[in-house]
């Protein structure tokens, strides 16, 4: 089912609403496809499936003077034929979430804020909590954005 799905997380200084890739620094010593495991572990308790790391993309980053490098994996041990449960490092992260292709083509498509509900909304649904529910992704010259959007075309490509 993991396929159907994408992991994010948000960090507390975010936009109410905005998610992410994880990421992270790779550590002295460690490969960059140890940092994917490591990384995604921490931040989601998730694991990953070794072999299932995949290159995609590269991209500069001037925060600070790096390179962030984009990868796809699959989470491992599926609890119950579900997706795998999250357990959020509050220290790094707000939010971790699974969201599906659904969630993420509507957000895509969504125009230049790529806002999209992340919820159906009730009839007794607040404008407060409308603003809370809002899915907004990075922006579309991050090499988050075209991961997520790798990710949510590649059926078409199939």
């Amino acid at each position: 089912p993991c396929g159907n799905y994408v992991l994010l997380g948000r960090k507390k200084i975010w936009p109410t609403g905005r998610y992410s890739c994880l990421a992270g620094f790779v550590e002295i010593g460690e490969t960059v496809e140890q940092c994917v495991i490591r990384e995604t572990a921490e931040e989601s308790g998730v694991k990953i499936l070794p072999e299932s790391i995949v290159y995609k993309c590269s991209q500069p980053w001037p925060f600070p003077s790096s390179l962030m490098i984009g990868y796809f994996a699959v989470a491992a041990g599926h609890r119950d034929e579900g997706l795998p449960s999250i357990t959020v490092q509050e220290e790094e992260m707000e939010d971790v979430q699974w969201f599906s292709k659904d969630e993420i083509v509507v957000a895509l498509q969504s125009g230049p804020g790529s806002t999209s509900l992340m919820n159906v909304l009730t009839p007794m649904t607040t404008a407060a909590e409308t603003q809370q529910q809002q899915l907004q992704l990075p922006g579309k010259a991050s090499v988050a954005r075209y991961l997520i959007s790798l990710w949510a075309d590649q059926d078409k490509a199939n």
